[in-house]
């Protein structure tokens, strides 16, 4: 399943920032994120990293809120923090 990845506020501010204290491969990804686009498209921009290894930065970059999986994702694709933020939403009124 495809995965599609958005950027964050927090995403866009470390983007830009030369202060944020990213590491090189991480900003690259940021920068590759300017609306939505899907994994398969920042593997290529990624050589000679591994996809394998671009989808672990991606899961980091996701997990540290600075993006996020987009929602018609399916679950299966959906990253762990992604899971694990949908886990803890509160129940709404009964």
């Amino acid at each position: 399943m495809r995965r599609t990845y958005v950027l964050t506020k927090a995403g866009s501010k470390a983007r830009t920032s030369r202060r944020s204290g990213l590491p090189a491969h991480y900003r690259q990804i940021l920068g590759l994120i300017r609306s939505a686009i899907d994994a398969d498209k920042i593997h290529p921009a990624m050589q000679p990293h591994s996809p394998q290894q671009v989808d672990g930065w991606l899961d980091e970059l996701d997990t540290l809120g600075f993006s996020s999986l987009m929602q018609n994702a399916s679950r299966s694709d959906q990253s762990v923090g992604e899971r694990w933020r949908l886990a803890i939403q509160p129940l709404p009124p009964a």
